[in-house]
């Protein structure tokens, strides 16, 4: 690289107007307030996901107690079914005692009306006294037809005798067959008392876990509503971060911008350096690299950029050397190059993941980071100066 005989005066005034521009942006050792706003709105947000892990218990929890509730509320239905069947039961029984009942009562009515019509049969014989046994003598033409008639009359008594005992008997079965159904009614009420017992415990059961379902479903909502309020705090925070940080980049971009404007005119010998059509300023140092590295500020860092409109730092510093919008190379590449401990303007500042062009006075023009334009920090105490090889020195 060439340089005139009075480029080194000219250069140490260059690097202490420098000095003084750089003093102008502002510094980052405190928090900014769009960082302390994202601060407050990534606290917000490890509250949301600490409230979500709470939210997702508590629906677990009331899934659980939904399930019980929906298991205790199947045994209630169950244990009524139990009891219904047992009344079904009972109400047959019930009908059978009364068809019994009825059949009994008819029964008596039967012999009541045979004992009335034999015993009204019996007086009017009596009553009639031998006449009616002189009838059937006198009516009779030989003996064989008086006893004909004798065992009529006398067949037609026990038919009657015969028909009450029937009845009699029959009623004693209905009775007996009665009473069997008022002991199996009896043992069926008893077994219908236990499931009515059973049941009832079981309901108690079933509202122990529906209470238990709704406290939990209390506590879900209540978790998910508070989860909805931080997340609307978060959302909250996180847009005004948002807002706090887009006004903050344009300050910092016109500081960037007034900084290089009087950058420029520093070392453009203190008179006004124009811009130039790619948006830089145009400075005449005589050292190309730099005069190429001034000509790009103001552009914002892309990575993986290497021009014209944005740049990553090991870009910006291939297109100062070369002119060329290609990348020659990364950190790692630059660190092999040779060291130099007398680093001059238009060497290389680097280290494993950062890279610039010096320009003198402990300054190096840079591509910082997403969000930040190109411009001149000073130079990090963690890197080292390393100058380009040769072949790249004459382009």
């Amino acid at each position: 690289m060439s340089f005139s005989m009075r480029q080194p005066k000219a250069m140490t005034a260059f690097a202490a107007s420098l000095l003084l521009c750089v003093s102008l942006v502002p510094a980052a050792a405190f928090a900014t307030p769009s960082q302390e706003k994202q601060a407050e709105a990534d606290a917000a947000k490890a509250k949301v996901a600490k409230l979500q892990e709470k939210l997702d218990e508590a629906e677990a929890e009331y899934g659980e107690a939904q399930m019980a509730q929906q298991e205790a509320q199947a045994k209630v239905d169950e244990a009524q079914t139990a009891v219904n069947n047992a009344q079904n039961k009972i109400d047959k029984a019930q009908t059978k005692i009364d068809k019994a009942q009825s059949r009994i009562n008819q029964i008596k009515k039967e012999i009541r009306e045979l004992q009335d019509k034999i015993g009204e049969r019996a007086r009017n014989m009596y009553r009639s006294g031998s006449a009616t046994i002189l009838d059937v003598i006198l009516n009779s033409s030989s003996f064989a037809e008086f006893a004909t008639n004798w065992d009529a009359l006398t067949q037609l008594n026990q038919s009657d005798a015969a028909l009450v005992s029937k009845s009699k008997s029959l009623k004693v079965e209905q009775e007996q067959k009665k009473k069997e159904l008022v002991e199996q009614k009896k043992v069926l009420q008893d077994e219908k008392a236990v499931l009515v017992e059973q049941k009832e415990i079981l309901e108690e059961k079933e509202a122990e876990a529906a209470a238990k379902a709704a406290d939990a479903k209390a506590i879900a909502d209540n978790a998910q509503s508070t989860l909805n309020d931080m997340e609307r705090t978060y959302k909250r925070l996180s847009k005004e971060a948002a807002k706090l940080l887009k006004e903050e980049q344009e300050a910092e971009r016109r500081a960037a911008e007034e900084a290089a404007r009087r950058a420029a005119e520093a070392a453009n010998g203190g008179s006004e350096a124009p811009q130039n059509d790619e948006g830089g300023y145009t400075v005449a140092t005589g050292n190309t690299v730099v005069d190429r590295a001034y000509s790009q500020m103001g552009k914002w860092y892309s990575w993986g950029a290497v021009g014209p409109n944005t740049y990553d730092c090991s870009g910006l510093v291939g297109y100062a050397l070369t002119g060329k919008y290609s990348r020659i190379g990364t950190t790692w590449t630059f660190m092999g190059w040779e060291r130099t401990n007398n680093p001059q303007p238009g060497d290389i500042c680097t280290n494993t993941h950062h890279c610039g062009i010096y320009i003198g006075g402990g300054q190096y023009i840079n591509a910082p980071h997403t969000g930040a334009q190109v411009r001149v920090d000073s130079v990090p105490s963690s890197m080292i100066y390393v100058k380009a090889p040769s072949y790249l020195r004459s382009l």
